[in-house]
């Protein structure tokens, strides 16, 4: 992650994945990703919540959406990739800190 990599609790963290193949051709097909986050010092998995990955745009894309929203205050990781392999980038390391965090608001 580039950019602001500090958070309210609560907030969403976003950001957007495109998928393509080894020689940088757009791959349109969802690809089973998945998405964890950790304690950076621990490495033990943090609760989310929240949408974790969609596509970006109704129609057919190469656009991922990656969003997650945390409950607890620290220094993390963020892992997106599969079984085997994390894409480029990942971990991306991010904090935490206080702020207010409602659940299931209506």
């Amino acid at each position: 992650m580039t950019g602001i990599n500090t958070f309210e609790v609560g907030t969403d963290i976003s950001l957007v994945i495109r998928q393509s193949d080894i020689y940088g051709n757009a791959v349109y097909d969802p690809y089973p990703f998945t998405v964890k986050v950790v304690e950076s010092d621990s490495k033990l998995p943090v609760t989310m919540s929240g949408e974790f990955l969609r596509p970006l745009f109704k129609n057919k894309t190469e656009y991922m959406l990656v969003n997650v929203t945390l409950k607890v205050t620290g220094n993390f990781s963020l892992y997106i990739g599969n079984a085997s392999l994390d894409i480029a980038g990942s971990p991306y390391l991010f904090s935490c800190i206080p702020g207010t965090y409602i659940d299931n608001c209506s």
